[in-house]
């Protein structure tokens, strides 16, 4: 589908990264690719320019907010939006503060994940046609 978002979402959890693509692949409007840590994440990034990525906040060797350093290293300017679980004004606030677009509260609603997606990019929400 021509219209989909490419997106890079990065997060150690096992489950999460099945959930998130389950989502995704239900919304239809995503064309993710889906790592296990944030060397992994940019490797990817070598050949695959998203137009959002998200990025869990506590992960192991690489946390999101090193991630994203490491990618504004690399001249990426992707907007970058953080999921945690860690909803305290302070910690939003810090997580804002390094760059990111937005932050998403695990666990996350499904059913609208694609829509929060969506207005952080500006986006309209996807419409579907009914047959």
């Amino acid at each position: 589908m021509a219209d989909q978002i490419t997106l890079l979402y990065v997060d150690d959890d096992e489950d999460m990264r099945r959930l998130m693509e389950a989502v995704l692949e239900i919304d239809g409007g995503f064309d993710a690719k889906i790592c296990e840590s944030g060397p992994q994440a940019l490797e990817f990034l070598d050949e695959f320019e998203p137009q959002i990525m998200l990025f869990d906040v506590m992960m192991p060797e690489m946390d999101g907010p090193e991630l994203l350093t490491a990618v504004r290293e690399r001249g990426k300017q992707t907007p970058v939006v953080f999921i945690t679980a860690q909803c305290d004004h302070e910690e939003l606030q810090r997580l804002m503060d390094l760059g990111a677009v937005g932050t998403i509260k695990k666990p996350f609603n499904p059913t609208s994940l694609g829509t929060e997606i969506r207005a952080l990019l500006g986006l309209p929400e996807l419409t579907r046609q009914v047959d």
